[in-house]
């Protein structure tokens, strides 16, 4: 993630409602600009990546945020391409900003594909997409349908469309306890993303809740390949074992506004 540490965080200054205490003192990894900047304030201008604390199992309840899937999946269906690794992270967006009460906006997977990779259609990891959207942003898909990954033929206003829709605030679920991390997030409410072992490849999904499949705890998981896939609704439920392979591919979840003081409980439990 280093290529997109292009700004110190002494040099922007400023305070962020999307952080917690600590991490408003604490300088990120990885720094950008603001989501839609006419939705969110003006103060939220430094923003990075922090980890993700770990909420104790003890504490864990069902949770899902698939409530707040309001799009029609076959809308966001990869439909062929290599850009899970992408389309996984334009659905947390999606989600997170259902969440934080912005405005409903198709995000375009292959419109970030062409602007970030030339039109490449191949693999990436998690941490790469990431870096992507908080660099370059993710346009929406009025101006460049999921069909289309060639930037020779977006519209004008493509970049700018995607500046203002650029990630803010990530939170590292890598290392240790990565299925804890993960899971935690989105307890708390962020949706994220994650790459793992899939047959003989590797495959990125959005993980949107938690849920018990007998005595195991398991994530609830969105899918991108259309609205009939996995378990017949676009979704599918992974335990622990199941999702090998995160700290080779990549996971995070994504900071939400409402979500900032108290990582010890999910915020039903406050």
């Amino acid at each position: 993630m280093s290529d997109f540490a292009q700004y110190p965080w002494e040099s922007n200054g400023g305070h962020n409602r999307y952080l917690s205490l600590h991490e408003r003192i604490s300088p990120p990894g990885v720094v950008c600009c603001t989501i839609d900047g006419q939705d969110v304030s003006r103060d939220v201008e430094v923003v990075g990546i922090a980890d993700q604390p770990i909420i104790p199992t003890k504490d864990w309840e069902e949770f899902s945020l698939r409530s707040k899937v309001w799009w029609d999946l076959d809308k966001t269906d990869q439909d062929g391409y290599s850009l899970c690794w992408l389309a996984s992270l334009a659905q947390a967006v999606m989600l997170m900003r259902e969440c934080a009460g912005l405005p409903r906006v198709y995000l375009s997977f292959a419109g970030l594909c062409g602007l970030y990779t030339g039109g490449q259609n191949r693999g990436g990891g998690l941490d790469e997409s990431l870096g992507a959207a908080m660099e370059i942003g993710i346009p929406p898909c009025d101006l460049t349908p999921n069909d289309n990954i060639n930037p020779r033929t977006f519209p004008a206003g493509t970049k700018e469309a995607a500046k203002s829709r650029r990630v803010i605030q990530a939170y590292d679920c890598l290392s240790s306890q990565v299925f804890e991390k993960l899971v935690s997030g989105v307890l708390r409410g962020r949706p994220g993303a994650f790459g793992m072992f899939w047959g003989r490849g590797a495959h990125a999904l959005c993980i949107m809740g938690l849920a018990r499949r007998g005595n195991e705890w398991v994530a609830d998981v969105l899918g991108s390949w259309g609205a009939k896939a996995h378990e017949g609704d676009g979704t599918l439920k992974l335990s622990a074992s199941q999702m090998r392979g995160v700290n080779t591919f990549g996971g995070y979840v994504l900071g939400l506004s409402a979500m900032e003081d108290d990582e010890t409980k999910p915020p039903s439990l406050k």
